[in-house]
């Protein structure tokens, strides 16, 4: 089982080989046909798999910009109606985020003050389209 932020779940939908470093965006990659074998995740709001090579991790094993990065995961939460901690299979969840934030326009939403945002809203189409 991985460990994933919620607001994650979009990151991952919208990721177009750009990111913090080369380093972050090979993780990145990684990670991505990892969970295109569909394992079970975990909604985690804290620091998860892809944090590992952000340059906002600080060394306590804590993100640096938390709160801010704490309310994109609450606002995913607190929109599909969720919990932390629930677990999915990826496939499940990839599902619930494209449909009801993604397929809905509610990414600006979700997602407001996210220094991501104006390129996520240029390329809001799911990779696997």
């Amino acid at each position: 089982m991985y460990k994933l932020r919620p607001h994650h779940g979009l990151c991952i939908q919208l990721f177009r080989g750009r990111g913090y470093s080369e380093e972050f965006v090979a993780h990145m990659i990684e990670f991505i046909e990892i969970l295109q074998k569909n394992p079970e995740i975990e909604l985690f709001p804290d620091c998860d798999v892809l944090c590992q090579h952000c340059p906002h991790k600080t060394s306590e094993e804590r993100c640096g910009r938390y709160e801010k990065v704490l309310g994109l995961d609450n606002n995913v939460l607190n929109f599909l109606n969720l919990e932390p901690h629930q677990t999915f299979l990826w496939e499940d969840f990839k599902n619930l985020v494209k449909e009801q934030i993604l397929d809905a326009g509610e990414l600006e939403h979700i997602c407001k003050g996210c220094s991501w945002l104006d390129f996520c809203l240029k390329n809001n189409r799911p990779q696997d389209e």
